[in-house]
This record gives C-alpha cells, sequence and structure tokens, in this order.
C-alpha cells in the first residue's frame, strides 16, 4: 500500500529515500503515526478508530505541534456544485438566455459517523520539559440529504440589452421519504462518538504532564445534519456601460420529510493527565463542539448587478422551504467537554499544582432548526444612473421572497457537559475561566440577513421616457410553524419545539482540597433558546450626489405559531469547587458577569429600511 505512495513522492520532486521509507514503516510499527480511510460507500461513513498526530508508550519531551488535520466521514445523496454559465465579452451582448437548473431527490437512508478518533500528542506515559500545540484540527461528521452550492450565471460585457435579457439559477431539492413509506423509514444521522482532540499524558496507571507549555486551540468536533442545503447559487452582470432589461432570477424550492439526527457524545477537546499536571501553563481557547441540524437551509444566494447605467431590472430572489411532518430535526451534545483535567486513578486523586491554567471562548453548541433562509440578497450598484422605465409598476422590481412552513418537532439537547479546569486536588493555581459559551436552540423558521442594496451615484428613478415611478424594492417573509400530530406517537402527540440544557458545568471544579487558588470565572453563559418564526431583514437606498430618490421600498412579515416553545436550563453550575469536600483556603477569586438564560419566542421580527 505504501509503495506507490513512496512513488509519488518522488514523482512531486520530493527528496524521499529508501531510508525515509524505511524509517516510516518503523514508525508505523510502534504506533508513533496512523494512518485512517473513509470507505466508499454511498450511504455509510464510518472511519473509526483513526489516530493522527504524535504517540509515544512512554514519554513525551521537546517542542511537538499538531495541525490544520482534518478527519471527515461524509455521505449525500445528491450534489450539485460550480456548474457555472458563463459569457465575458469585450462587446455588446443582445437579448441573452442563460440559465442553470438543479433537480434533486434523495429517498435514502444516509448516515456518518466519526467513532473513537484522536488527534494530538498522547503519551502513554509522561509529558515532560515541553511546549506541546493542537491547533486548527477537525473531527466532522456531515450527511445531507440534497446540496446545491456555487452555481452561477456569470455576463460580463461593455453593454447587456435584452427585452428582456433573461438570466436565471434553479434548484429544486426533496428529502422525502417513499411510497409507501419503507420500515423503518428513511433517515438521515450524523454522528461523532467519543472525538478526542488535544493533550493527553497517561495509562490508567498514571502519567504526568510536568513542566511543559500546552496549547489547544480553534479545534473542532462537529456533527452536521441536514436534508436540502443551496448555498452561494448566483446571477452576476456586469457592463461597463449599460445594462438593459435585465430579468434575473435564483430560486430554491425545498421539501424534507425525513427525521434527522446529529450527535456529539462521549468527545474531549484539551489538556488532560491521569495523575498530575505540575509546574506547566495550559490554554484551551477557540474550541467548538458542535451538533447542528437543519431540514432546509438556502445561504449566500445572490443577484448582483453593475454598470454605469442600468435600465428597467426586474431581480428576483424566492425561497420557498416546507418541512413536512416526519422530518423532525433532533440533535444532542452530552457527555462532553473542553478543558483541563486530572482525572485521577483508583489509588490516588487527580493534582493541578503550580500551574497557569485558561479555558477561554470555547462554544458548545446544540441546534435544531427546521427551515432556516440567511444572507440572500440582490444588490445593484450604478455608476451613474438608476431607472425604471415601466410607465407603470404592477409589481416589484427587486423581490426576495421567502416562504416558509414547518409542520415537525425540533428538539435540541444540552446535557452532561462541561466547559472549564477539573481536578480532585487544585493548589497554586491561577486559572481563568472566560468567555465561553454552551447554547442549545431549537427552532421553526429562521430568515435572517437578506437584503436588497440600491446604490447610484447621481440617479434612482423614473426614466424619461414616460416612467410616473422609480424602482420598487420589496422583501416578503411568509412563516408558519404549525402544531400536526405526529404519525405514529403514543400517546397522541403533536409537533414541538424543545431545547434542553442540563447538568453543565462551566468554570473551577474539584472534589478534594482547592488551595491558594486564584481563580476567575468571567462572562460566561449557558442559553436554552426556542422559537417558533424569526425574521430580520433590510432595504438600503443609496444615492450617493444628484436629485432625491423616485424608489419606493418595503418589508412584509407574516408569522403564525401554534407549537409548543419549550427552553429549560435545569441542574447547571458556574464558579468554583462544585462538589468540593475538601474545604478551601488562601486565593482571591472572581466570579463575575456569567449569565444563566432561558427564553422562548413564538414569532418575532426586526427589519429595517435604511436610505442615505
Amino acid at each position: 500500500m505504501l509503495i506507490p505512495f513512496f512513488y509519488a513522492l518522488r514523482d512531486a520532486k520530493l527528496p524521499v529515500s529508501v531510508k525515509e521509507f524505511l524509517t516510516l514503516l518503523e514508525a508505523l510499527k510502534a504506533d508513533v503515526v496512523g494512518y485512517g480511510y473513509t470507505p466508499a460507500n454511498a450511504n455509510q461513513a464510518d472511519p473509526g478508530g483513526v489516530a493522527v498526530g504524535i504517540q509515544a508508550g512512554t514519554n513525551i519531551s521537546g517542542r511537538n505541534t499538531v495541525s490544520d488535520n482534518k478527519l471527515t466521514a461524509a455521505t449525500a445523496g445528491n450534489t450539485a456544485a460550480s456548474n457555472l454559465a458563463s459569457l465575458v465579452t469585450a462587446g455588446t451582448v443582445n437579448d441573452p438566455v442563460m440559465d442553470v437548473n438543479n433537480a434533486q431527490t434523495n429517498r435514502a437512508t444516509l448516515a456518518a459517523r466519526v467513532k473513537n478518533e484522536a488527534i494530538g500528542i498522547v503519551a502513554g506515559g509522561n509529558i515532560v520539559d515541553g511546549a506541546n500545540s493542537v491547533d486548527r484540527n477537525e473531527q466532522t461528521a456531515q450527511s445531507y440529504g440534497n446540496t446545491a452550492g456555487t452555481n452561477k450565471v456569470n455576463v460580463s460585457a461593455d453593454n447587456i440589452l435584452g427585452t428582456p435579457a433573461i438570466f436565471g439559477v434553479t434548484n429544486t431539492q426533496d428529502n422525502i421519504q417513499t411510497s409507501p413509506v419503507a420500515v423503518p423509514p428513511a433517515s438521515i444521522t450524523s454522528e461523532v462518538l467519543a472525538g478526542n482532540i488535544g493533550i493527553r499524558a497517561g495509562s490508567p496507571d498514571g502519567g504526568s504532564i510536568n513542566n511543559s507549555v500546552s496549547t489547544v486551540s480553534d479545534n473542532k468536533l462537529t456533527a452536521l445534519v441536514g436534508g436540502n442545503t443551496a448555498t452561494a447559487n448566483s446571477v452576476v452582470l456586469d457592463a461597463n456601460n449599460t445594462i438593459d432589461r435585465p430579468a434575473a432570477t435564483v430560486t430554491s424550492g425545498q421539501t424534507n420529510g425525513m427525521a434527522l439526527v446529529g450527535n456529539v457524545l462521549d468527545s474531549r477537546i484539551g489538556v488532560s493527565a491521569v495523575t498530575d499536571i505540575t509546574d506547566s501553563n495550559a490554554t484551551v481557547s477557540g474550541n467548538k463542539l458542535l451538533a447542528q441540524g437543519q431540514a432546509n437551509m438556502v445561504s449566500s444566494n445572490d443577484i448582483q448587478v453593475s454598470a454605469d447605467v442600468i435600465s428597467a431590472p426586474v431581480l428576483q430572489v424566492l425561497n420557498t422551504q416546507r418541512n413536512l411532518v416526519t422530518g423532525s430535526v433532533s440533535t444532542d451534545v452530552s457527555r462532553s467537554s473542553i478543558g483541563i483535567n486530572v482525572v485521577g486513578t483508583l489509588a490516588a486523586g487527580g493534582v493541578l499544582t503550580g500551574s497557569n491554567s485558561t479555558v477561554s471562548s470555547n462554544n458548545l453548541t446544540a441546534t435544531a432548526e427546521a427551515n432556516k433562509v440567511l444572507s440572500n440578497a440582490i444588490t445593484v450598484t450604478g455608476g451613474n444612473t438608476i431607472l425604471n422605465a415601466l410607465a407603470v409598476n404592477t409589481a416589484p422590481n427587486y423581490y426576495v421572497k421567502n416562504d416558509q412552513e414547518n409542520l415537525a418537532s425540533t428538539s435540541a439537547r444540552l446535557t452532561g457537559a462541561g466547559v472549564g479546569i477539573n481536578a480532585a486536588t487544585v493548589a497554586s493555581l491561577n486559572a481563568t475561566v472566560s468567555d465561553n459559551i454552551l447554547v442549545a436552540k431549537a427552532g421553526g423558521n429562521w430568515a435572517n440577513s437578506n437584503q436588497i442594496s440600491v446604490t447610484a451615484e447621481n440617479t434612482i428613478g423614473a426614466s424619461s421616457a414616460g416612467a410616473t415611478t422609480g424602482p420598487n424594492l420589496f422583501v416578503e417573509n411568509i412563516q408558519n410553524n404549525t402544531a400536526t400530530p405526529i404519525p405514529g406517537s403514543s400517546p397522541a402527540a403533536n409537533s414541538s419545539v424543545n431545547a434542553l440544557v442540563d447538568g453543565v458545568n462551566i468554570g473551577v471544579l474539584n472534589t478534594g482540597t482547592f488551595n491558594n487558588v486564584n481563580a476567575s470565572v468571567l462572562s460566561n453563559q449557558i442559553v436554552a433558546y426556542g422559537y417558533g418564526n424569526w425574521a430580520s431583514n433590510g432595504v438600503t437606498l443609496s444615492q450617493l450626489t444628484g436629485n432625491s430618490s423616485q424608489a419606493t421600498a418595503g418589508i412584509s412579515n407574516l408569522q403564525m405559531n401554534s407549537q409548543s416553545i419549550t427552553s429549560v436550563v435545569m441542574n447547571v453550575n458556574i464558579g468554583l469547587g462544585q462538589g468540593g469536600a475538601g474545604g478551601a483556603s488562601g486565593g482571591a477569586s472572581v466570579v463575575s458577569g456569567n449569565g444563566v438564560t432561558a427564553q422562548v419566542v413564538g414569532n418575532t421580527a426586526a427589519n429595517r429600511i435604511l436610505t442615505k
């Protein structure tokens, strides 16, 4: 297996010889390095038990770095990406008709699983006299029914003229059950099980970190699951002089009817030792444990039009999302942690002493949402003038519409998790646990940061050819989060939204003594958030010089929620010494600016029209 790899390195002009080949074989035999693979199976991906990094059966010393590695298990029913219809010319384009169309249907069960995998620096004995870092590594399980991304119509010319000129990108996606429904029904699952990223010392018999600097930062353990996703699809028109009568549409139609499950379970990011951490500095920052599920997602689809003069455009971004009652979304982050941990043995408790320890800006999140539309835009930039040449404005010239309906349950759980520092005995320690966030978020329909932006140097208005009104800019949101009987539920139940945070800790935790500790536990947050419908969108008109604008603008929100929404935070601790039985003495500690929030929202809309 390694011989082709060896010759590939030579073909790439790398100076490898028989010596390097034999060294690699010795390292594999001694388990100093590892290798892994992702099976070529359309329905299931499970690397399982792969190790990436630096491993030793006994001690590790010196400077060691493990960075920018990725372990990924991925499945997808259908993928449409990087389809391009492009026309670039120095002349004039007359009456162009250009489009990209994608139609996708998935009916199969899909599963992606990352299990018992480790990335980092692992010593069977002690880590001593060193500087070790584990940065920007990722373990990801992701599974999607249908994905469409970076599909584009692009035209660049001196002039683009039409009667009209027609451009479009269309994505139609159905992630639905077979008919009749299979037993068991089809579903999509992504899981990270017993994932580990970081620095570890010890075996069950013991192991220490002494006189060392340890850094674990910006790593991710992520489970992503979705029914339909359409991202970064666009129409881009760019002319040096004039664009006349462009009709451009970016359309996404999505239906999901499969149950989606995303879990991160029994996983860790951080620095750990079995027996003790002594005279060592450790920093664990910017890391993420994330389980994210979305039935339908449309993001960053846009229309961009730029010219000196733009006349009579009709530009539309249209999104329709349906999540059927069988399309429940559930995510779970459980029994997982980020931080610094001395676990101890049966013979002796773990000791953390003589150290500076920081755990900051880390994130544990479980998110389950039905329909989401994010950051879709129409952007029109006229170097001189933007005109409406139509005598009567019967419909919006610039139109962003989001039509969302959810009939299914969504559930996000964050349980038995923690962020911070954990040891049986804590002594002579300077510790900071700050700006960490633990969130469980569940919801029905979300439309955020969808924008229409029109900018001209001189005039935004009617033409001199008889038009009486200027451009009409309109953003419309229709959102229904509807309680629906769940088929086969016993006892009978309706669909609902549930966000739960239970049994989590943030801070410095000890089960024994706590002496001469200077600890700061600051600005950490624990949040459970449930919503039915949420919208925040905007329109911006910018006329830099010249006459006043004749444009009209509007935003409309129609929201209905009938599902029950529950957000619960229970059995949580933020602070120092939770559960400590051995008393505390000396030191100066601060616990300040931390928050615990449980919030439910039926409908909310915050929209803005801005002129300048």
